[in-house]
């Protein structure tokens, strides 16, 4: 899978990329009409290739902390690479918010420490880092990565973020908003119409969920309080917790001191571990292989 930034270098080391669109090689050599003319392991036209910071600990903003990476069987003998560096990096660096902004409008960005942003609007984000804070995410924004303390107060309109790591933090979710890969202490409190978290790690924690949401793959004391509307969890480890799960709701897998209560029309759990409690089931529930110590 093609990574940020992604991008085509020509023959003239002028630079193709349109992260808003995509960030496949394919799908910009197709959209910008290339003919990949092959000389011997090489395009005698255009280069793939991948412009990524090489450590997030590091600064960001720190030119020396990104690695150009040729995506391609052999470079070309016109690869000029202190040129196409200098390119890339200035694609890069005029993506860098680090003060306080009332809205972003479209386009791309990188939310460096001391950030805020009070409203996002149909905007990518590929990195969000240090204590950065974003107000509102609207209208299909979408954040790639938030590391650190990086925070996000409230998702809507199909809003969506990939990656949270370390603390990062999103308060509340709207209106078919996705969060994918939470880790390291990263909370979502309130979820709501189709959101979604595939998975979350290390104390994890969602408030409310509503509407066809679902969560797979809680551990390390996850817990998930309030479910609705054929919410779904599978896979929770290590004293995780559900209460209160409707309508259709379903948990696969609960172990170690994993406690359900509250479960209410055709909710369905199977395989509870040590010590699992099931408080009150309605409507066609059902609980297989619950183990509990004697």
């Amino acid at each position: 899978m093609c990574n940020f930034l992604s991008a085509i270098i020509l023959k003239n080391l002028d630079v193709i990329w349109d992260y808003e669109y995509t960030k496949s090689h394919e799908e910009l050599i197709k959209k910008y009409n290339l003919v990949d003319d092959e000389i011997g392991l090489y395009s005698e036209k255009f280069c793939r290739i991948e412009f990524i910071p090489i450590d997030h600990t590091k600064s960001i903003n720190n030119k020396d902390n990104w690695r150009l990476i040729v995506d391609e069987s052999s470079i070309p003998h016109w690869f000029n690479k202190e040129i196409i560096m200098n390119k890339l990096w200035t694609i890069i660096s005029n993506m860098f918010i680090q003060d306080k902004r009332e809205t972003l409008q479209e386009g791309c960005f990188i939310l460096l420490d001391g950030a805020e942003v009070e409203n996002v609007n149909s905007c990518n984000i590929p990195y969000m880092v240090g204590n950065s804070k974003v107000g509102i995410l609207r209208r299909s924004s979408k954040i790639e990565t938030m590391w650190e303390t990086s925070e996000v107060r409230v998702m809507r309109g199909n809003s969506k973020v990939v990656s949270m790591k370390e603390n990062s933090k999103v308060v509340s979710m709207k209106e078919i908003s996705e969060v994918r890969v939470m880790r390291g202490n990263s909370k979502v409190v309130s979820m709501k119409e189709n959101s979604k978290v595939v998975s979350m790690k290390e104390n994890s924690k969602v408030g409310i969920m509503r509407g066809n949401s679902k969560v797979e793959n809680m551990q390390e004391n996850s817990k998930v309080e309030v479910m609705k509307g054929n919410s779904k969890v599978e896979t929770m480890w290590e004293n995780s917790t559900v209460e209160t799960m409707w309508e259709n709701s379903k948990v696969g897998i609960m172990r170690e001191n994993s406690t359900v209560e509250t479960m209410k029309e055709n909710s369905k759990v199977e395989d509870m571990w040590e010590n699992s409690k099931v408080g009150i089931m309605k409507g066609n529930s059902k609980v297989d292989n619950d183990f509990r110590e004697q």
